[in-house]
C-alpha cells in the first residue's frame, strides 16, 4: 500500500499527458484482469488512497477501452467485492462508499460517451447503469 500513492499519481499523470496511450495496449488481456483483482481484493490495503482515484481512473479512460457493455458491471461487481477485504476501519468503509456514488454519479453523466447506436440517452443508461445496480443488489 505504501506505493499506491506513487502508483495513481504516475498513471493518471500519465494518462492525461498521453491520453492515447491506452491504444497501444490490449486493455481486456493486459489491464482489467489485474484491475478486477485489485479492486475484489479491496485496493490491497489502500482503501482511503484507491478508492477516490478510481473516478479519475475512469474519466482517464478512452471510451473504445470501455466498449463492452459488461464493462461498468464488472467494475462495480469487482469494487463491491472488495468491500469488505481486510477488516476494513470506518475510514475504509467511507472511502469505498464515497467511491460508489462518485463513480456511478460519473457513469450518469458521461452515458453518452457509451451509448452510440442507441435510440436514446436515457436507454443507454438503462442499458450501461442498470445492470451495474442489478448485480450489486443481489451479490
Amino acid at each position: 500500500p505504501a506505493c499506491h500513492t506513487a502508483l495513481w499519481e504516475t498513471m493518471l499523470l500519465f494518462s492525461k499527458k498521453f491520453p492515447t496511450s491506452w491504444s497501444y495496449v490490449n486493455f481486456q488481456k493486459i489491464v482489467s484482469n489485474r484491475f478486477w483483482q485489485f479492486l475484489r481484493s479491496g485496493c490491497y490495503g489502500s482503501q482511503q488512497l484507491s478508492y477516490p482515484a478510481l473516478v479519475l481512473f475512469l474519466d482517464s479512460l478512452p471510451s473504445d477501452t470501455m466498449e463492452r457493455k459488461e464493462f461498468f458491471s464488472d467494475f462495480f461487481q469487482n469494487l463491491w467485492a472488495g468491500r469488505n477485504a481486510s477488516h476494513p476501519s470506518k475510514a475504509d468503509r467511507m472511502a469505498f462508499y464515497l467511491a460508489i456514488e462518485e463513480c456511478f454519479l460519473w457513469c450518469m453523466n458521461n452515458a453518452s460517451r457509451y451509448a452510440i447506436g442507441m435510440t436514446s440517452l436515457a436507454e443507454g443508461m438503462m442499458l450501461l447503469i442498470l445492470p451495474c445496480l442489478v448485480s450489486m443488489i443481489t451479490f
